[in-house]
């Protein structure tokens, strides 16, 4: 009887090996604040809202693109033997960096996908409420967000995260690249991340 019941345990010992973790995930950002607050808080909306995601390590640098770049390969290689990194995403902005293209390049080297944002990442979160298709700058983007309680570097407990859709749909009628060049004013690349994080 009690052979039984230890045989038993094995099973399901062996069923629960087998169970397939999900997939990790690493995004490391330029922004230190709003980037990690946005993908934390979208990975909050997602789940509550029945969709599976990756498992999910949102680093925030605040640095440089280049630097985000190093980071993703630093973490990464860092990353213990059977619990490694199927993607890597850095996410930066165009902004005014002079170590844009070198960070792509490097990227590219390191099969590390980016997201870019021109100007910058402000303007994916414009998109969860309203089309802009214009050239814009940095100014005009908080200004506009501030019309949406959106001030200084931190998200609203009510931000519209389910608008991640609409905001996808416009980035997507102004241009997305590839990540690895730098787009047009305005765009984003993020909603190429998000597909991902729900696949």
């Amino acid at each position: 009887m009690s052979g039984r019941r230890s045989r038993g345990s094995r099973d399901l010992r062996r069923r629960s090996d087998t169970k397939k973790e999900k997939p990790r995930i690493l995004i490391v950002t330029e922004g230190a604040n709003t980037e990690p607050q946005y993908f934390r808080g979208l990975i909050r909306d997602l789940q509550a809202s029945g969709v599976e995601v990756y498992r999910l390590r949102v680093e925030g640098i605040g640095r440089d693109p280049e630097r985000v770049v190093q980071k993703a390969v630093v973490i990464s290689s860092e990353a213990p033997a059977g619990d490694e990194y199927e993607h890597v995403w850095c996410v930066v902005d165009v902004d005014d960096h002079a170590t844009l293209e070198k960070a792509l390049l490097a990227a590219r080297r390191a099969s590390i996908k980016v997201a870019i944002s021109n100007p910058c990442f402000d303007v994916w979160l414009l998109w969860h409420f309203s089309e802009h298709r214009s050239h814009v700058n940095q100014a005009t983007l908080k200004r506009k967000l501030r019309d949406f309680g959106i001030h200084d570097k931190n998200l609203p407990d009510d931000f519209p995260y389910a608008n991640h859709t609409s905001a996808m749909a416009r980035a997507e009628a102004c241009g997305v690249s590839d990540g690895f060049e730098i787009p047009a004013n305005p765009s984003s690349s993020v909603g190429r991340l998000i597909r991902m994080l729900t696949r």
